[in-house]
């Protein structure tokens, strides 16, 4: 089964190109020390696609692009979360 999770990360070449990509990704999580910005998602090929997209839209270029699939945290809820013990009771 499929877990939820992972995001697809930007590391931008400077602060003003930062804050112009926060702002196309406004659910995003900013990292001002590293120039980093995570956008929660899938990280599949749809969403790499969509990324770009509205980088390219909004004429920010970022430096590199990383994705990363879910970690331990989201393993784990999503193996004892609400909806896991909704399994096992029944």
């Amino acid at each position: 089964r499929r877990v939820p999770g992972g995001s697809i990360r930007l590391r931008m070449a400077d602060a003003d190109t930062l804050a112009a990509a926060a702002g196309v990704f406004p659910d995003a999580t900013r990292d001002d020390d590293a120039l980093t910005l995570s956008i929660p998602g899938a990280g599949d090929v749809a969403a790499v696609r969509d990324v770009l997209g509205r980088l390219d839209r909004a004429a920010v270029d970022a430096e590199h692009l990383d994705v990363t699939g879910p970690d331990l945290d989201d393993v784990f809820l999503a193996l004892t979360g609400p909806s896991a013990r909704e399994v096992v009771s029944r």
